[in-house]
């Protein structure tokens, strides 16, 4: 099976409707260090921040995203039932799950590293729990 990772990233610029070219370079320059920076620590997303010394400074936020060739794999099949989707929790608040973690695990890696589902709250906080423990407490929004 091929594929392909993309790395998205975006900068929350409500603040500031219009930049200039030099500034935009620095955002797309910063965002790139920062991804790989993260990335040679193992995160597949994270928070970006800049700040020119001056009166600019933007948040944003990146992801990894993965594509496959083969669109009938069962892996892809499910991420797409789940990824990007609203879930409620028995507690009754609201995740929307943001990725899904050891998808490339061999039958022997199983048991070691399953499957997780990565879930963010409207709170802004981050969880993840095993996929086969997943509809155990959570319902999808429709």
């Amino acid at each position: 099976m091929k594929g392909k990772i993309n790395i998205k990233y975006h900068w929350n610029l409500s603040d500031y409707p219009e930049i200039t070219i030099e500034q935009y370079d620095a955002l797309e320059e910063e965002a790139e260090r920062r991804v790989f920076e993260m990335l040679a620590d193992t995160y597949s997303e994270g928070e970006l921040h800049y700040d020119d010394g001056e009166d600019f400074r933007v948040n944003g936020w990146w992801s990894l995203s993965k594509e496959s060739s083969n669109s009938g794999d069962s892996v892809d099949d499910l991420s797409h039932r789940l990824v990007g989707k609203q879930f409620k929790h028995k507690n009754g608040n609201v995740y929307t799950v943001i990725y899904l973690t050891n998808l490339g695990r061999s039958r022997r890696e199983f048991i070691d590293h399953p499957i997780d589902v990565v879930y963010i709250g409207q709170n802004g906080k981050v969880w993840s729990r095993p996929l086969n423990d997943w509809w155990r407490s959570f319902n999808q929004v429709i």
